[in-house]
């Protein structure tokens, strides 16, 4: 989908559809709607009235125009109460309306922007980034694997170009460079939601590094180091290979690196996330049940929204932050190879674990990440992994618990949480509850002596591993994966969870 920016008249501008926005109970149509009703003598305003369009989120009316204005059609589509209008209501309601157009096999579409009250430059930068971003998570499809039939059927209903509409030269510049933004936040999230919805037979370890190898090449300031297992035996990862033993595809270990060119004294904030591109439980393995519940290959969510971050991370300007991302990536598969309950590993901190159930092992290669991090003198560290079941039961399916040993840091989580629409609440980390991670025979088990409580536990377990460095650990196990269309920009299916709140949170170091 094309979007851009121009200044033009709405009522002579060409386009099969031209969307209109309308606030809830607003007593007034917009400017350009009350000229469009101008030339309808009367109609839109006694159409709208006739069908009792109140200008509700997700409200829509459309109608032919008749050759009276340059649009084929338009489309009015309620944006909710105007106080209550934000990044995320602007960004629903674009998705909405593109679906809508596109189910009206409209091609071309044209946006009246200027439908609330005069907003400041930045404000209105905002607003188009939200819109672009909106636009494009609405047309989100994942076909890969849909043959040309359903291809085609699809391309029916997609809008290929959209044009927002401005009222003078100055708009045009703010929208653009909002829109960019936008199409930059968009196209982070649908590279996670692709690497996600890939089955795992194609989305292997080896396919996650060509993924990196190919941001790389693409932006010259992301560096980027590949361990391979002959590398991590000799760096200690222990723990990382002991979730590796069991599968024939080899475990790698990715650091990406954005440095801002210049800079001096800047932060470095360190960004791990889980890379278990299949989970079946290993020789603990999960039930047939659960395998076709849980869509375990979407167990890497946490490594993929770290590549897709970095696929566009030179797009936000980043001037007083290092951003690294960690991802150690393999699967967990039961063999005559693989780790039993029990066995001991060493991580790369020096800490032994007693592996009591092979299925808890994303904080096992976490802990290698983690402890990586440590060694390479992070500011900060954030974690993301699809880690517990447990979190889900407390938190539902939309929300993200977070787990902290620094309350600066869980407070711009917080921020870059309100900020970006994705929600997180913060679980506590009582010290009462470390004895549950004691083992007679090593440092400590990975997973707790009681069956409660086991995303406290592994959030715990994770503390161990950050030798006193602000640390957050977000379990995205919910909100990861949407089995149901949560929301016009998000279908079922993988839902790009992280990207908008790292992408907040790294601002607010910049």
């Amino acid at each position: 989908m094309k979007l851009t920016a121009q200044k033009a008249d709405a009522l002579s501008f060409a386009t099969d559809v031209l969307i209109v926005g309308a606030f809830f109970q607003d007593k007034k149509l917009s400017p350009t709607a009350q000229a469009i009703d101008r030339a309808f003598d009367g109609q839109l305003s006694g159409y709208l009235g006739e069908q009792g369009f109140e200008g509700k989120k997700h409200e829509v009316v459309l109608l032919p125009t008749y050759g009276k204005i340059g649009a084929r059609r338009i489309l009015v589509v309620g944006l909710g109460k105007a106080k209550q209008s934000t990044s995320a209501s602007v960004r629903e309601a674009a998705a909405f309306a593109i679906k809508r157009a596109g189910v009206d096999r409209a091609k071309k579409i044209a946006v009246v922007f200027s439908t609330a009250p005069r907003r400041s430059a930045a404000a209105v930068r905002t607003e188009a980034a939200a819109f672009a971003e909106g636009a494009l998570l609405g047309a989100y499809v994942f076909n890969r694997y849909h043959g040309k039939d359903i291809k085609d059927e699809q391309a029916k209903i997609s809008v290929a170009e959209v044009t927002v509409l401005c009222s003078n030269a100055s708009e045009v510049s703010r929208v653009k460079q909002g829109l960019e933004e936008g199409t930059a936040l968009a196209e982070m999230t649908m590279m996670t939601r692709d690497l996600v919805n890939t089955p795992a037979a194609d989305m292997t370890p080896k396919h996650m590094v060509d993924v990196a190898k190919q941001i790389a090449k693409d932006n010259t300031k992301v560096k980027l180091e590949i361990f391979d297992k002959k590398i991590a035996e000799k760096m200690g990862m222990g723990a990382f290979l002991g979730v590796a033993k069991g599968s024939d595809e080899p475990p790698y270990f990715i650091h990406l690196s954005f440095k801002p060119r210049g800079a001096k004294k800047v932060k470095k904030l360190f960004l791990a996330g889980k890379g278990i591109t299949f989970d079946t439980g290993g020789i603990s393995l999960k039930p047939a049940a659960a395998l076709e519940q849980w869509t375990m290959k979407m167990d890497m969510a946490g490594g993929a929204t770290i590549l897709g971050l970095f696929s566009k991370i030179s797009a936000l300007g980043l001037k007083k932050v290092e951003v690294h991302g960690l991802i150690p990536c393999t699967e967990n598969m039961p063999s005559g190879k693989a780790m039993k309950p029990h066995d001991i590993v060493r991580a790369l901190n020096g800490k032994t674990i007693e592996v009591v159930n092979t299925d808890a092992e994303g904080r096992l290669v976490l802990a290698d990440a983690l402890s990586f991090a440590v060694e390479q003198k992070a500011d900060a560290i954030v974690d993301l992994a699809t880690l517990t079941g447990a979190c889900m039961v407390a938190l539902g399916d939309e929300i993200a618990g977070s787990f902290g040993n620094d309350k600066p840091l869980l407070a711009k989580i917080k921020r870059a949480s309100d900020a970006a629409d994705e929600s997180v609440w913060e679980l506590p980390m009582p010290e009462s509850y470390r004895p549950l991670l004691k083992s007679r025979i090593a440092d400590l088990r990975n997973i707790g002596t009681s069956r409660y409580g086991d995303s406290i536990v592994a959030g715990l377990f994770l503390k161990e591993f950050v030798n006193g460095t602000p640390w957050v650990h977000l379990d995205i196990a919910g909100p990861a994966w949407a089995e149901r269309e949560m929301k016009p920009s998000m279908p079922a299916g993988a839902t790009g969870f992280g990207v908008r709140l790292l992408v907040e949170l790294i601002r607010q170091f910049a």
